[in-house]
């Protein structure tokens, strides 16, 4: 789906803890609330991981020590992102053996790189990131069924979507197009 680069932040993603800080006070809350309206994309969580660690904030651990302030005023954990960023370099060095690595955005005969293109389309970009997730990790999809309830496309299992899950904090419908 030409959007290597992006899955990979995912995949980095999901192999640490809670990347978010969990807010203590009440005031904290409200404004962890209105800070995850900003960052959570209605489309999902993996979406979500794809578009945090494509900021310029997680280029490289000097950037994040630049932007310090603006990681902790959005609740994000800086030490779980760092690692992240460490799986996310480690799993690159591992595609790489099996040729270029491509962003979404990237021309197809064009060098991976961090510039982005301004003419890309957001929803088609979050399309491809959805398609690709859901390629990779097929046997844990679930699906909304009429009664209001998500079960497992394998062995109809109900399962719930996580409360710290971006479709519960982006305060929007659930995005179900492919």
């Amino acid at each position: 789906h030409h959007c290597a680069e992006e899955v990979l932040s995912v995949a980095a993603v999901l192999q640490v803890r809670n990347i978010f800080v969990l807010p203590r006070t009440r005031q904290q809350r409200l404004d962890c609330d209105a800070s995850m309206g900003e960052l959570c994309d209605k489309s999902g969580d993996h979406v979500t991981y794809a578009n945090l660690l494509d900021r310029d904030w997680f280029v490289s651990r000097a950037a994040m020590r630049d932007h310090r302030e603006e990681i902790r005023g959005s609740f994000l954990n800086p030490v779980t992102i760092a690692r992240a960023m460490e799986v996310r370099a480690q799993l690159r060095r591992f595609l790489r053996r099996y040729g270029p690595i491509r962003r979404f955005d990237a021309p197809e005969d064009a060098a991976p790189t961090h510039q982005h293109n301004q003419a890309v389309s957001e929803a088609e970009r979050s399309i491809r990131i959805r398609k690709s997730v859901a390629c990779g990790f097929f046997v844990n999809t679930a699906r909304l069924e009429n009664d209001g309830h998500y079960y497992t496309l394998r062995g109809k299992h109900r399962v719930t979507v996580s409360s710290d899950s971006a479709l519960n904090r982006s305060g929007g419908s659930i995005n179900t197009s492919p």
